[in-house]
């Protein structure tokens, strides 16, 4: 057990502290701009500037309604659907094709995305400290697997919850993702390390001669 307990350890201060390591980079140092976003359309720049889910979306229901119009006006509205036979379209339908309410109803999606993977990640998270804490009641009674075993699953939720993701467009909602991930892995380090301090994660004879 003694082994295990050192590389359950090991493994969780090397996962953690890289990750942390890695989010870090991307949240401070990795640079996100781009040289052509100034020749891109203002309306462009403006979804990327966006900062809440809601003001995207009052957004995408004014252009939605101004695409919708704008089809309305144009009653031989068609399209070419099978062997050439021409299929009208709706307004409604049309408008939902219109370039800018197609590229606010992406940053839509994204942004949606990234709120799901926050939720994923608190989720996870909390999992594994609930796993951590029953960890720290079954080494209290002595019960010693189990309370590795439970030690081993709290530390991989955790692992598992601030691990990278994937970059993404939103770039407000993308840093809070990133924020989030550094602030959970700080705090698992810091179970971790309490775990340590306590013994859990250490043999007897390691505890005795960390008290010289």
């Amino acid at each position: 057990m003694r082994g295990l307990k050192l590389v359950v350890f090991l493994l969780s201060l090397l996962a953690l502290s890289s990750q942390l390591i890695r989010h870090a980079y991307v949240r401070w140092i990795e640079n996100r701009d781009s040289v052509l976003f100034k020749y891109e359309p203002p309306e462009k720049n403006e979804i990327r500037d966006a900062k809440s889910l809601a003001e995207l979306e009052a957004r995408y229901a004014k252009e939605y309604e101004r695409a919708r119009l704008d089809a309305a006006k144009e009653p031989h509205a068609e399209a070419l659907e099978g062997e050439g036979a021409v299929v009208r379209q709706e307004p409604a339908e049309s408008a939902r094709y219109d370039p800018k309410v197609m590229d606010l109803g992406r940053a839509i999606q994204e942004w949606e995305r990234l709120d799901n993977e926050v939720a994923e990640l608190k989720f996870y998270w909390f999992c594994g400290l609930g796993a951590l804490v029953l960890a720290g009641v079954a080494f209290g009674s002595r019960w010693l697997w189990p309370a590795l075993a439970l030690t081993i699953l709290g530390f991989s939720e955790m692992i598992w919850a601030t691990s990278p993701s994937f970059s993404g467009d939103a770039d407000h909602q993308f840093v809070r993702l990133l924020s989030a991930k550094i602030e959970y892995s700080v705090f698992s380090l810091v179970l971790l390390a309490v775990f340590w301090a306590l013994g859990w994660l250490r043999a007897p004879g390691d505890q005795a001669a960390s008290t010289r």
